[in-house]
């Protein structure tokens, strides 16, 4: 079973063009977390943060992510039943979402942390607060 074409307002140039700007931008992104995990693992002054272990494990939903973005539209050209189309839908569905959610964990976390230090310090010294 093929997929059924939807009337389109860009030519076959004009999204071929598109698809190899955003395989262009996800091999970027790929080097990017490429860099990260290289960085993290030979480098021990990363591990110690949380945030570092945060961004680290971001990175493999991340690559996943650009794997996704990198299937372009050969997912939907081998048809709606093929499982390359399956496997693309699951990757974006999935790790694009992961990566929002990452962000929102390390900035919930960069936020409260200093806080959470202060009130815990508080308690350890048995002071009183309003």
């Amino acid at each position: 079973m093929t997929a059924v074409e939807a009337p389109t307002l860009f030519t076959t140039e004009q999204l071929d063009t598109i698809s190899m700007v955003e395989r262009v931008a996800s091999s970027f992104s790929l080097l990017g977390a490429l860099f990260i995990i290289i960085t993290f693992v030979s480098s021990k002054r990363f591990r110690y943060k949380p945030i570092n272990r945060l961004v680290f494990a971001a990175a493999f939903g991340n690559i996943w992510s650009n794997v996704g973005t990198m299937i372009g539209r050969a997912g939907p050209a081998a048809g709606d039943r093929s499982s390359l189309c399956g496997f693309q839908a699951l990757l974006i569905q999935v790790y694009v979402t992961h990566d929002s959610l990452h962000i929102l964990t390390m900035l919930t976390i960069t936020s409260f942390l200093p806080a959470d230090v202060l009130l815990c310090s508080c308690m350890a010294l048995n002071v009183r607060t309003v």
